[in-house]
Order: C-alpha cells, then sequence, then structure tokens
C-alpha cells in the first residue's frame, strides 16, 4: 500500500509469502522494490508473475526462489534506467495482455497486484493495478491519494473502515509509516495466523532515495 500528497510519496509492505499450497514460506520477504532513487514497484501474487512484471521493467530475475526473489533483484539488477511514465506504460501493457490470455475464473489467482510510487516531472506520483480490472488507478495532480492492493478486508466491513482511517488520517504524508504499518498489522490480525499477511512492516519514502526500513 502507499500513500501521496504533494511532497512525498510512502509505500509499505508486510512480509509473509505463502506457498501453492498455502504454507508460509516466509516471514520477511521484500514485496517492493526500488527500481531507482525515484521510483518504487510495490507488487503482490504468484512468482512467475511477478517475474514478468519485472522483466517488463528491466530486472532479469535470474533463478531467485519466491522468497528472495526482489531481494535478488534489488542486489543485482538496480538502479535500472526507467522513469514514471515508461514504468507505468510497461506494467499496463502487460497486464492487459494478461487479461486477456487469462481465463477470467483464473485472474485472481495468476495475475499480480501492482503499485508504483515516483516522481512525475519532480512531482510524486502514484499509480495501482488490482483486481478485478486491473486499469490503471492514478493519483491526481494535487491533493491526497491512496493506493492499497492486494488482500484486504471486505469492502463495508468494520474493519475495511478502520483501515481506511488509518492509512487516510490527516490526509497527508507525514508520519506516514507509523499509519500504514498499523494498516497492515490490523490486517494481519483480521486474516489470523495462517492468513497472507504479517505484522513485519517494511516502509520506502521518495524524499529518501526509496531506502528500505523497517516499521516499529
Amino acid at each position: 500500500m502507499a500513500v501521496r500528497d504533494a511532497s512525498d510519496v510512502v509505500i509499505a509492505s508486510d512480509g509473509r509469502v505463502l506457498g501453492e499450497d498455502l504454507r508460509i514460506l516466509s516471514e520477511a520477504s521484500l514485496k517492493t522494490m526500488a527500481l531507482n532513487r525515484n521510483l518504487c514497484l510495490g507488487i503482490a501474487g504468484y512468482s512467475e508473475s511477478i517475474r514478468q512484471v519485472l522483466r517488463c521493467l528491466g530486472a532479469k530475475c535470474r533463478k531467485a526462489h519466491a522468497i528472495d526473489l526482489l531481494t535478488a533483484c534489488q542486489e543485482n539488477d538496480c538502479p535500472i534506467d526507467i522513469d514514471y511514465d515508461d514504468a507505468q506504460a510497461e506494467i499496463s501493457t502487460l497486464l492487459q495482455w494478461m487479461i486477456r490470455r487469462t481465463p477470467a475464473v483464473k485472474r485472481s489467482e495468476t495475475i499480480p497486484a501492482v503499485v508504483l510510487a515516483g516522481a512525475w516531472r519532480e512531482t510524486p506520483a502514484l499509480c495501482s493495478w488490482n483486481a478485478p480490472q486491473w486499469r490503471a488507478a492514478s493519483a491526481p495532480l494535487i491533493g491526497f491519494f491512496d493506493a492499497a492492493v492486494g488482500t484486504l478486508p471486505d469492502c463495508g466491513s468494520p474493519e475495511r473502515e478502520r483501515f481506511q482511517r488509518l492509512v487516510r488520517a490527516e490526509r497527508t504524508t507525514e508520519e506516514a509509516e507509523a499509519r500504514l504499518a498499523q494498516a497492515i498489522r490490523l490486517c494481519a490480525r483480521h486474516f489470523g495466523a495462517h492468513g497472507p499477511i504479517n505484522d513485519t512492516v517494511f516502509v520506502r519514502r521518495l524524499s529518501e532515495g526509496f531506502t528500505l526500513s523497517r516499521a516499529d
């Protein structure tokens, strides 16, 4: 998930990776990758579809296991010479191709959810792609915008309302790391000890070159 205002962008994710049999494979894997100091990717889904997104952005991916995939690309392939506009276009094209090639009943299982955060013409920018359409939802040029993809509490539920209040509090990126960490941990409690989300939270901020840090 990520939040954006006129001055900055903050992106956060948990660290749990599940196998195809829903066993927990890792509790501290990266789901975000700083493509360069001005561009960051957040992604959730099956490892092969994640590899396709990474390749379209210029990462080689090699043969890293799912639990190490983004870490390996971060260490071996970055920085990648790509800007926000080009990355947004590449992701949109790939995801629409996946939709055309994937039966409707399997799309939610195989097509990844994506967040792209960065700078567009020196202005903080944020875009997301999520089920069921995977069409780009972009932040307006001014004001606050938030993006949350992947597994969330049901729309209209009390947990979803609490989640949104945390993410949108004060409608600013100030101290957003703490708010996003609380929101992710709310989801972790909601889905339980064996669910798709845990309470290990990693955060990155545009004004800090999307350097990785771990939330308290």
